[in-house]
């Protein structure tokens, strides 16, 4: 396209220079010719001609007057059809490409006229588009308000990102998603991540509330912040929001997380059977997790329901030997089944996977003292007690003086 307009803009050229040059020296000719027909005789006084002819310096001056304004208006047409197609390329609105296609119609209606008299028709042309242009810009002010804001907003979550995935929880990622919340404070996700940054930084009231907003600007898994708020407040022992929490996971959407958290409170609020049933509905929906199985042999043990509950926890073991707390429960309920040998075992299992399990040493205290192995039983009494379980030194006064 831009040869083109070269090749057509040369020839344009040549045929108007060709064009003023002809009109202008006929007019001088006409004047010279005018002057002759007086040469044979003298002109009367009463009607003596006042014409001054053209000198050739006026004609070529004139001649280059006109070829600078077709010059000049070639270069605005030529510039004005470069902007309709750089604008039509930057949207997809298609009753405002259709107008800039008038436009560009109206300018190639220009070609092979005298574009040195053409000055107000394409002005007319570039005062349009400005206006179209105006038209365009106020009847989607709103949408690219919208869309420069969250062009911003996403620079920031990208920043916010590299934070996550590199699991820094500092000042930075907070910044990145105070910004984003600012500039798009609909984002649901913001919330929730900022939520993330305050439950690392145990700032466990500033997570709550962000959780929360999160929800409310309509976090497409709800159920899993509601699980989130339900741990928190139980580990802040308020045990009654933690269970309507949970109550709002599972009727937002029933998930194992959701009944497994539920009936841990249950549990922690003495609701036994009810910390049964809402494990076995965690085991439906997830029949290989371990820790259901644990819990709800711990709800049976509580209930004295001791056999069932050893077939609880021997299922919980059976499905992931590693769980420590399993093999625990399964000593304690071994030892209040009289069985002292088997809870020695699977209290060692337990503390071969966690030597830190105060209760699995008391329980070893126990058991040996059952079995009248007075050292054994005081060493692991000792070791409760060192780790925090205070209750064993009242076994060491009691016992091993």
């Amino acid at each position: 396209m831009g040869l083109y307009r070269i090749k057509l803009l040369t020839t344009k050229t040549l045929d108007m220079k060709t064009y003023i040059t002809v009109a202008l020296l006929g007019i001088a000719l006409r004047s010279f010719a005018q002057i002759n027909r007086y040469s044979n005789g003298p002109i009367p006084a009463n009607i003596q001609s006042t014409y001054t002819p053209l000198d050739l310096n006026a004609v070529e001056n004139a001649i280059n007057k006109r070829q600078q304004e077709y010059d000049d208006n070639q270069k605005k047409i030529d510039g004005l059809i470069d902007w309709i197609y750089e604008l039509k390329g930057q949207t997809s609105d298609e009753e405002f490409k259709e107008a800039l296609s008038d436009y560009y119609k109206t300018l190639r209606s220009f070609d092979g006229q005298d574009l040195s008299r053409m000055n107000d028709e394409i002005r007319d042309v570039e005062l349009g588009i400005k206006e179209l242009i105006d038209k365009y810009n106020s009847k989607n002010e709103n949408n690219k308000s919208t869309a420069s804001t969250n062009d911003d907003a996403n620079t920031y979550w990208k920043l916010a990102l590299v934070e996550l995935e590199a699991e820094r929880y500092d000042s930075y990622l907070k910044s990145y998603l105070d910004k984003v919340i600012e500039l798009a404070p609909e984002f649901a996700n913001a919330y929730y991540f900022r939520g993330i940054y305050w439950d690392h930084n145990k700032q466990f009231d500033q997570a709550v509330k962000n959780y929360k907003e999160s929800i409310s600007k309509g976090y497409s898994e709800p159920w899993e912040l509601y699980n989130r708020i339900g741990w928190i407040y139980y580990f802040s022992e308020n045990l009654q929001n933690s269970l309507e929490s949970f109550n709002s996971s599972i009727s937002s959407h029933p998930t194992a997380d959701g009944y497994f958290g539920r009936a841990f409170i249950k549990s922690s609020l003495g609701d036994y059977y009810g910390d049964i049933i809402d494990n076995q509905k965690c085991i439906e929906l997830e029949p290989n997790n371990s820790m259901a199985y644990n819990n709800m042999g711990w709800a049976k043990f509580n209930l004295k329901k001791y056999k069932e509950a050893l077939a609880d926890v021997n299922k919980a073991v059976e499905l992931n030997a590693t769980n420590y707390t399993a093999w625990d429960s399964k000593a304690e309920i071994e030892l209040n089944m009289n069985n002292n040998d088997g809870c020695i075992s699977s209290a060692n299992k337990a503390l071969g996977l966690n030597a830190n399990l105060s209760n699995s040493y008391l329980l070893l205290g126990r058991a040996y003292h059952n079995k009248n192995d007075k050292e054994k039983a005081c060493i692991n009494w000792s070791k409760a007690g060192e780790l925090g379980r205070t209750e064993a030194y009242d076994y060491i006064k009691k016992y091993c003086q």
